[in-house]
């Protein structure tokens, strides 16, 4: 009987040892009461610092283009001669020329970014337009494509005709026009139209219109096919302007009369023959 609460002392005290023991552990931090619950990137302790957003980069200085010193590669079979302008220079026997009622003139190049295709393109400017010799196709129309970078907001500050090539005269119903009234976002315009089948091969002309004589307009990437049979042609007739058919007359009449085609008699080298 002695032993029993000598036992029941022992186990008290070991029980206190324990509970005393247990206390002196410290607890585990508790998040205040108005805080709020924690996300992955907080719980984290190796989660990565918030990256910063990027402080504004101004205005563009320049661009980088890639460009073919052969103008568009990706049109095949073209009609023109240089539908690009990339070897169409001066007042050489080129395949564009500018032509005024004064004669023939000196080509305006532009190079570089201003151009739409290639390395070079043409600006026409007051009453001076342009003319572009092209081959015919044999059993079908043609369907001609040319893009304009024009001023203003409109894209009708241009004319264009498909000209018999040698008589230089005006294809009756077959009207070129803009695809759509106002420039792209670069102020580009595409302008389209179709001729019907010519006994003759064809040319282009394109000037700007009379009454922004004072302004100017590039030309470039242009493309005269063989129009295919989803081709629409000119539904109605459609007379052409009087004034046209006078200023194509007149500038290209100088043409025809002073315009040597190949190497004349007086500038060939002399070879021992005839003298």
């Amino acid at each position: 009987m002695t032993q029993r609460p000598a036992a029941l002392c022992a186990c008290a005290a070991l029980l206190a040892a324990c509970a005393a023991e247990s206390t002196s552990i410290d607890p585990a931090p508790v998040a205040p009461s108005d805080a709020g619950p924690q996300t992955d990137s907080e719980a984290s302790s190796d989660a990565a610092p918030e990256a910063s957003l990027p402080t504004e980069a101004g205005p563009i200085k320049r661009r980088v283009l890639n460009r073919s010193p052969f103008g568009n590669l990706d049109r095949a079979g073209d009609l023109l001669m240089d539908p690009d302008f990339e070897f169409s220079t001066g007042r050489g026997q080129t395949a564009w020329v500018a032509v005024s009622d004064l004669g023939q003139q000196r080509l305006t190049i532009e190079t570089g970014g201003t151009c739409r295709s290639g390395l070079r393109c043409v600006r026409i400017e007051g009453s001076t337009a342009l003319l572009g010799e092209a081959t015919g196709a044999t059993n079908t129309g043609s369907t001609l494509s040319f893009w304009a970078k024009v001023p203003g907001d409109y894209c009708a500050v241009i004319n264009a005709y498909f000209i018999r090539a040698m008589t230089y005269t005006i294809v009756p119903d077959a009207p070129i026009t803009p695809s759509t009234d106002t420039p792209d976002d670069e102020g580009w315009c595409r302008f389209e139209g179709t001729a019907p089948q010519q006994k003759e091969r064809l040319a282009i002309y394109i000037e700007l219109k009379p009454s922004v004589f004072s302004l100017s307009a590039v030309l470039d990437d242009a493309s005269l096919r063989p129009a295919d049979g989803m081709s629409a042609l000119a539904a109605t007739s459609e007379p052409v302007d009087p004034d046209a058919q006078r200023r194509v007359r007149d500038r290209l009449g100088w043409l025809r009369r002073n315009r040597w085609y190949g190497t004349t008699v007086r500038e060939r080298p002399h070879d021992g023959i005839g003298r």
